[in-house]
């Protein structure tokens, strides 16, 4: 009582003053804008006491609040929107507190009538102006907490089911409704609509009523429920309009409502009648509202999972409660539901409540049959189409419907038929869109000799361990192939699943083309998720039974695999067909393991085979393949499984080379294992090279085989370089190169005169000796045929002829040469064939036989006997290839004598020197090439140019001594000081000669085109002219530094040839900012030293009179008298 007091003296004070001013209002004695703040003070204590002492407001003390509220509801059209919504927040909550349940009938229907009033959309009485949207929100809040109150007054509700009340009823459900789908209203207003709607349905609870308003209120929340991409609606409005049709479509429509007994047969008619008027009221009921839903369903692709499982409750709702009366509707919602389920991954709970609703409601499995089958009938069609969406959306509901079709015991011969032609069409349907692209966006491109020789690299590659996708490669058949899979993944889970693989195995056998490659292809996706499925369980049990049940379709599929890799080395076929037979043949591998090492011997060439493939991704798959299978079979590496195999793949391959198979595959997989296996597999090669070269024999008009074949051979040869049995084991290192010679000393010139005349002594004994007759025996004849006297010692006779014999020197026994290995000679064997194929036509063949004969010179010259016949062989085809038209080949070619120039030293000096002209023939057109500019480009020292005089002489350098040297080096050693002096000059001539200057003045020849500046001149040369100087560079200087060449051999390489190289390196050694100058920087000073090797005062003397002094020397080679400038007489 005391609360209840305290109450009353809280409120006492605000509601009066709220009461006074609005009679001053009313009167208009007050503005209407003085009620705001009363307002907002009822409100602020009304709030406070609703928190604190709500428990003590009863209906006397609301009566009391609501007197000046509704004093201010009269003059609703005077006072302002403020005005009344700060009335109905008071009056919320006055219905929340005090008329928290209002039994007055009248009390209700006015104020519903009144707030029904102030909710509306059109404008107030006499007002133009609609309300605002705030004031609306707390109309409907009143509305709603209205309905609330009266909910449990019978009293209320039998005078809201009145005739006379019923009009005004459906007006408030038509401005909630109208509340609801208003595109102007807020998010928070149309809550707070649903909100009201929800609380009216649950008050008036009667079929009836709600029956008669059941169109308006299901069209006007299929409208707001209806995507659209002008309006964007909160995901809560959603989830509220969908419970809210939810809970009308359970009050009006469940099946519950329309199975009401009736016990007594007289009210038997009265029941047929109702049961007629009820039928077809919800016959026509069912095609509007089925019209409504499929609106309402394009919900389930909302991105908000809130959305989505208030759907699946409807969809839920309507299958459980209403599976006759919305029969219509049944599969509709049941598709939507299943979709909602495997988007929200919720297949699990799913399926058992199928499960359970089957066992229930035995209709619904039929609907799931029917559904499935329609949807497969659409697949093939869909997956075609651009829709993406569409497409994952009816595979996973085949796959959801079809997992729950498995859990049943139904009867599925006709679905499995059904998918596994489904399947198929759509597999064929994708790889055909693919194929128009195929060839050129991914996976098509051609491999090129090169890929292929640098492939065997590749093979034990730890990062291909897994099989890539091959059948498609455009991004949008990849998203539909792995939507395709994930459906394959499903269906292999079923009981049936290896008998639709089988089915698809047998199909693949006679179809063709796509329809062959899509068959195979499910078949073997089936097979292998459902060995991977076992996995697990195979571990746990025992499956020996089980396995069995397998062992047949493994079988049928690893011998179609098995026959598609052999048929495809004789008629050509779809390489993806190949790529999938190499998975099958990995998969058999992973189930025999090791007892599948008894199958190589059929099954290991057709994968190595693939290894020469055209086809980049065919011969990854063969990479990956050989790489599983020496995994199952316990080898450590692919390496090591052909080198164990080697027996199988050299016998199919020479079984090929003898039959005269002109295809490449055969060739192309020995290059393959001799890049994986290496020099160890070479021993067994003899035979196979062999027939190698019967092949080229017959065929050597077919360039492209011929060209696939010397592959293989080169490949054999470089591999073979880095073998060790190759290298000679007998310890001598035979080198050709020149030493340096000093000067001359007095004890150097004596000891060679000591040395001939011993030299001569000799030969003149020997021709004596042989002139004499024989002497007399001066032993008995019988110790002469026992080989010495009797008495063991020689005899004085014995003694003399010994001292007249040499003894014998280590040097003078000759040592036998150690026996060649076989891989050297099979080295030998492919070199001296490539003489017959030099002159072939293809450039590239050409190029390719030199890089092999590159690579086996620097082996085979380390055996003499062997090697000198082999130059004497490859002489006369090498020399014309000087004229190439290829400027490759002309490099590859000078390579090549240069290695023979190493190996063979003065055994090729009379070839080199029949050689010469064309050599120098050679640098002069590419001296022209370079116009004219092979001479140095760049000063060395700055040196004055004085014109040659008339009177000159020419001197070659061949005929002068080296006292006449001397004179010309000492005469420009004078030029600095004396202008007039005697000189020697360079003549760029035909004769490369010393020119004597009778000026006595040191002086450059005019063509040496020597800069007397220090600045660079730029000149601008084609590659392929650089790249043939620079091979005759090298070609010179190893011809120069191991064989033996003439005097004007010489002068040309000094004075023409090589005269800019070795001025560039002298540059290296004076410019002190360059550390490396030349071209080839591994070999400094390579020209100079190959050119002191042969006359190392010559050289001095040249780069002397080019004003170079060669201070790297530390003592000049010249006597001391020059150094010290003794005075020498010119010549002339």
């Amino acid at each position: 009582m005391d609360g209840r007091r305290r109450l009353f003296q809280t409120l006492r004070p605000p509601c009066v003053q709220l009461s006074e001013t609005a009679v001053n209002v009313s009167t208009g004695r007050s503005p209407a804008i003085e009620l705001i703040p009363e307002l907002e003070a009822l409100r602020s204590t009304l709030e406070q006491l609703a928190r604190t002492n709500a428990k003590d407001f009863d209906l006397k003390i609301s009566d009391y609040i609501f007197y000046p509220l509704s004093q201010i509801f009269r003059e609703r059209e005077k006072v302002s929107f403020r005005v009344l919504e700060l009335n109905l927040e008071c009056l919320k909550l006055l219905l929340k507190t005090g008329w928290r349940r209002i039994d007055a009938p009248q009390l209700a229907i006015q104020l519903l009538i009144l707030l029904t009033f102030l909710a509306d959309l059109q404008p107030l009485g006499k007002r133009k102006d609609v309300a605002p949207e705030e004031m609306r929100a707390c109309a409907l809040d009143c509305i709603g907490e209205l309905f609330h109150a009266v909910r449990d007054s019978s009293g209320v509700y039998e005078a809201l089911l009145q005739t006379q009340h019923i009009p005004a009823l459906g007006h408030t459900i038509t401005v909630i409704i109208e509340n609801c789908k208003d595109d102007s209203s807020s998010s928070k207003t149309q809550l707070t609509a649903l909100h009201a709607l929800t609380s009216l349905i649950q008050a008036v609870y009667d079929r009836d009523v709600l029956q008669s308003f059941l169109p308006g209120i299901v069209s006007t929340l299929s409208q707001l429920l209806t995507p659209s991409t002008k309006v964007r609606r909160g995901y809560k409005v959603y989830v509220n309009a969908l419970n809210v049709l939810a809970s009308i479509i359970k009050l009006v429509l469940s099946d519950a409502c329309f199975s009401v007994p009736y016990p007594d047969q007289d009210t038997v008619t009265t029941v047929e009648l109702a049961s007629t008027k009820e039928s077809s009221w919800l016959n026509a009921t069912q095609g509007q509202l089925k019209v409504a839903l499929s609106n309402v369903i394009r919900l389930r692709s909302h991105d908000r999972i809130e959305v989505r499982a208030a759907l699946k409750e409807l969809c839920w709702l309507i299958l459980v409660d209403c599976e006759k009366n919305l029969s219509d509707c049944g599969q509709m919602m049941l598709e939507t539901f299943i979709a909602l389920s495997s988007v929200d991954n919720a297949e699990t709970s799913t399926t058992h409540s199928m499960d359970a609703l089957m066992v229930l409601r035995p209709g619904i499995s039929d609907i799931l049959r029917s559904s499935l089958y329609d949807w497969l009938l659409a697949l093939p069609r869909l997956v075609q189409s651009n829709d993406d969406n569409a497409r994952q959306r009816l595979i996973v509901q085949i796959k959801t419907t079809y997992s729950i079709l498995m859990n049943v015991d139904l009867d599925m011969f006709i679905i499995n038929n059904m998918l596994l032609s489904t399947m198929s069409d759509s597999l064929h349907n994708v790889i055909q869109a693919s194929d128009s692209s195929f060839d050129t966006t991914l996976l098509g491109l051609e491999a090129s000799n090169v890929s292929l020789m640098t492939l065997g690299s590749n093979v034990d590659n730890s990062s291909l361990t897994s099989f890539s996708q091959i059948l498609v490669s455009q991004k949008k058949s990849k998203d539909t192939m792995m939507d395709l899979r994930s459906l394959m993944a499903t269906l292999s889970l079923s009981t049936s699943s290896l008998t639709i693989a089988r089915d698809a195995l047998d199909n693949a056998r006679i179809a063709q083309d796509s329809n062959q490659l899509s068959n195979f292809y499910l078949a073997l996706t089936i097979v292998r998720n459902r060995a991977t499925e076992d996995a697990d369980f195979n571990d746990l049990i025992n499956t020996t039974a089980m396995s069995s049940a397998y062992d047949s379709i493994y079988d049928e599929l690893y011998s179609y695999s098995r026959d598609i890799l052999t048929d495809s080395e004789d008629s050509p076929q779809d390489w993806r067909l190949q790529a999938l037979a190499l998975e099958a043949m990995a998969m058999e591998a992973e189930r025999q393991k090791s007892a599948f090492r008894g199958e190589l011997v059929d099954a290991l060439y057709p994968i190595v085979h693939l290894l020469g493939s055209s086809k980049q991704a065919l011969r990854d798959h063969a990479i990956i393949c050989l790489n599983f299978v020496a995994n199952a079979c316990d080898y450590q590496s692919a390496q090591d499984l052909v080198v164990s195999n080697v027996d199988y793949l050299v016998n199919a391959i020479g079984a090929k080379l003898n039959a005269f198979d002109i295809s490449p595959q055969a060739p192309q997989v020995l290059l393959m294992m001799v890049r994986l296996c290496g020099p160890s597999l070479l021993p067994y090669l003899d035979d196979l090279v062999d027939n190698i070269f019967e092949a080229l024999e017959c065929f050597h008009g077919y360039q492209s085989l011929v060209e696939l074949l010397f592959s293989a051979l080169k490949v054999i040869v470089e591999e073979g370089a880095k073998a060790p049995q190759f290298a000679i084991t007998d310890g001598k290192i035979i080198s050709h190169r020149k030493r340096i010679v000093g000067p001359t000393t007095i004890s150097a010139v004596a000891e060679a005169i000591s040395k001939r005349r011993a030299k001569a002594l000799e030969t003149e004994l020997e021709r004596l000796q042989d002139t004499m007759p024989k002497e007399t025996p001066q032993q008995p004849w019988e110790e002469l045929r026992n080989g010495s006297s009797q008495s063991g010692e020689p005899t004085a006779h014995e003694e003399d002829d010994a001292d007249l014999e040499p003894d014998p020197s280590p040097a003078s026994t000759k040592e036998e040469t150690p026996p060649l290995s076989q891989q050297y000679k099979l080295l030998t064997r492919i070199t001296t064939l490539t003489q017959h194929h030099l002159p072939n036509s293809s450039p590239a063949l050409r190029n390719d036989l030199l890089s092999l004969l590159h690579t086996s010179m620097p082996f085979l010259s380390a055996h003499e006997d062997t090697f000198l016949p082999l130059v004497h062989t490859l002489w006369p085809v090498l020399i014309p290839r000087l004229e190439d038209k290829e400027a490759f080949v002309v490099v590859g070619v000078l390579d090549v004598l240069g290695m023979i120039a190493e190996g063979a030293g003065d055994f090729v000096a009379a070839r080199v020197e029949g050689l010469w002209e064309k050599l120098k023939v050679l640098w002069k057109r590419l001296d022209r090439e370079q116009g004219g500019k092979m001479e140095e480009s760049r000063v060395i020292r700055k040196t004055s140019v004085v014109p040659q005089s008339p009177g000159s002489k020419i001197v070659p350098l061949s005929t002068m001594s080296q006292n006449d040297m001397l004179i010309a080096s000492s005469s420009f050693s004078k030029s600095a000081t004396n202008p007039v002096s005697s000189s020697v000059v360079f003549n760029n001539g035909p004769s490369n000669a010393l020119t004597v200057s009778s000026s006595r003045s040191l002086t450059p020849a005019p063509a040496t085109s020597i800069s007397t500046t220090n600045n660079t001149i730029i000149s601008y040369t084609s590659t392929t002219t650089t790249a043939l100087s620079n091979a005759l560079g090298r070609f010179l200087v190893k011809l120069i530094t191991h064989v033996r060449i003439t005097q004007a051999m010489f002068e040309d390489a000094l004075f023409s040839m090589l005269w800019r190289e070795l001025l560039r390196e002298v540059e290296a050694e004076h410019v002190a900012e360059v550390k490396v100058a030349t071209e080839r920087p591994d070999k400094t000073n390579e020209v100079k030293q190959a050119l002191k090797g042969v006359n190392a005062d010559a050289v001095w003397l040249a780069l002397f009179r080019a004003g170079v002094e060669d201070e790297r020397e530390g003592e000049s080679n010249m006597p001391k008298s020059v150094e010290s400038g003794v005075p020498w007489v010119a010549v002339g």
